[in-house]
């Protein structure tokens, strides 16, 4: 894939943050899409405003991806008499904050079912074909957490690290295929994330990045053949911190780090 214009894009969790920039940049650079989320006039808006703005085709499936049986629908809606998926953006996530064992464990579960076995669904479903085809890409939102200890995002940082690591080996193993997997590692980004998470009214100070900003570079980062790109100079230097400092030392720091407040 050597340019974004007329390409077919899915997009999942397209309703805002860096999910939506991420559609407006690629319908920007000519690409038709297919938005996803769960909120139908959301949705509806965002693409109105796209067509308007770019004059490229948008289509829109309100899903919930925590269904079971939704990777598969979301596949098959986006299969069937179309022409194919040319680029998967697996954007949707969620993330809990504060002390582990006293968040609900439903909470736990629906953010692993979400960061984790639905990205790994969508990739197992749209991959082969993209192989067959000889082109095609898919990126993969993680997130800086996958590369340090979590402290108060234990589990949300694990499921990152999970999505790192799997998009990284999967990449590997399509190479010379003609399609790329890219993870794409933010920082703390502009987005409604954590004040969904709670980080917002408990956490620490934030210098926060502008997701168009994110969504601009991470797929200039793609189209250039990286299989990983972490937004932001001081995000990639925070990522090295493991490399040269004690894991411990690095567990404790970050423990201060995104201590809630009153902990």
């Amino acid at each position: 894939m050597d340019s974004y214009r007329g390409i077919r894009a899915l997009v999942t969790g397209a309703s805002s943050g860096i999910g939506r920039a991420i559609a407006a940049d690629l319908a920007r650079r000519g690409a038709n899409l297919v938005l996803t989320a769960r909120s139908e006039i959301t949705l509806e808006r965002i693409a109105a405003e796209i067509r308007e703005d770019h004059g490229v085709d948008v289509e829109v499936i309100v899903l919930d991806l925590l269904e079971e049986a939704a990777p598969q629908r979301l596949y098959t809606a986006t299969s069937r008499g179309r022409l194919p998926i040319d680029l998967v953006v697996n954007n949707a996530g969620i993330g809990t904050y504060g002390v582990f064992g006293k968040i609900r464990a439903d909470r736990e579960k629906a953010m692993i079912r979400l960061n984790v076995e639905v990205p790994m669904a969508l990739t197992a479903l749209y991959l082969p074909p993209m192989v067959k085809r000889g082109t095609g890409g898919i990126i993969n939102v993680a997130s800086v957490l996958a590369f340090l200890p979590s402290p108060y995002m234990a589990a949300y940082g694990a499921s990152k690290a999970f999505l790192l690591s799997f998009s990284e080996s999967v990449a590997a193993e399509v190479r010379g295929t003609g399609v790329r997997i890219m993870a794409l590692c933010p920082g703390a980004t502009r987005t409604e994330f954590h004040q969904r998470a709670g980080i917002s009214k408990k956490g620490p100070d934030i210098k926060y990045e502008d997701p168009s900003d994110v969504a601009r570079h991470a797929l200039d980062a793609a189209l250039a053949g990286r299989n990983l790109y972490v937004s932001g100079r001081l995000n990639w230097l925070v990522t090295q911190f493991p490399r040269f400092a004690p894991r411990k030392l690095t567990a404790w720091i970050m423990e201060r780090v995104r201590r809630p407040k009153g902990v």
